[in-house]
């Protein structure tokens, strides 16, 4: 998810405080309550301190003990001294970076707010698992290749193989990928693991079958044959329920996207 994705690889890479304190001036202003520390100017302020000590450990910032405080603090300053010193430095790449960071974390919070992120209902789980079942391919197919960098070299192999060649023994000579140690073998191979043209020529054959003509993906040229062929079994609720939910998510926020860009004026030169 872009905005969570965003958001965590700022905290990751010890960016926190840039982003925190690009959204809001890096400094205290009028009425605002004293700064935990202040560091070559900038102020380090309580809200900062508890926000990273929540998102840095998990914990609620009251609970924590004294000595975490005081780590998370130590970590915040070295920060804001690292920061400082690059904001003396920063060229446009680190300057777009902070931007995008910035960018990022103000999406997440209003995607959070409309309720993106929120765990989705049983009856939200049940009807995209129905969906993904309906899409899921009919049929597997077990598939062996040799896979070679010329239609050339492809059109002599399945001469080799129409003259009586083994094909897994030709595979293990001259296949140019891992397969070769197999024979040629690329195991059950389904709509979405290889190039779609691998599979539909699988499709045509017959169990025990080879190609006779090479096929191009942008691995190289195929000579493809069809060991077996299976009823595709869509895999259990259970098991994909937590990638459903991932899912879903992903298709609430670039509908969320969608609509702030509908209902935003925007011009560009």
């Amino acid at each position: 998810m872009l905005g969570t994705a965003l958001v965590r690889s700022v905290l990751e890479a010890g960016m926190a405080i840039v982003v925190l304190a690009a959204c809001s001036g890096r400094g205290g202003g009028v009425g605002e309550p004293a700064p935990v520390a202040t560091v070559a100017g900038h102020s380090v302020s309580a809200a900062l301190l508890s926000y990273y000590v929540k998102t840095s450990t998990g914990a609620i910032p009251g609970p924590v003990s004294t000595q975490l405080r005081k780590t998370r603090l130590d970590e915040l300053i070295a920060l804001e001294a690292a920061a400082s010193a690059g904001e003396r430095l920063a060229d446009a790449d680190v300057s777009s970076a902070v931007e995008l960071a910035r960018l990022g974390a103000l999406a997440h919070a209003a995607a959070e707010a409309a309720g993106v992120y929120r765990e989705p209902t049983e009856q939200e789980l049940a009807d995209a698992y129905q969906a993904y079942v309906k899409q899921a391919p009919a049929k597997e197919y077990h598939v062996a290749h040799i896979l070679v960098g010329s239609q050339a070299q492809a059109i002599g192999i399945i001469g080799e193989l129409s003259r009586g060649a083994n094909f897994a023994t030709v595979a293990a000579l001259r296949s140019a990928d891992d397969s070769k140690a197999r024979g040629g073998d690329l195991g059950w191979i389904y709509a979405g693991h290889l190039p779609q043209t691998l599979l539909d020529a699988a499709a045509k054959l017959e169990p025990g079958a080879y190609g006779a003509q090479p096929i191009h993906t942008p691995y190289g040229w195929h000579v493809v044959r069809l060991i077996e062929r299976r009823d595709a079994k869509p895999s259990a609720f259970d098991q994909v329920k937590a990638q459903i939910a991932v899912n879903i998510r992903q298709d609430r926020y670039r509908e969320f996207l969608r609509a702030q860009v509908a209902k935003t004026e925007i011009l560009t030169n």
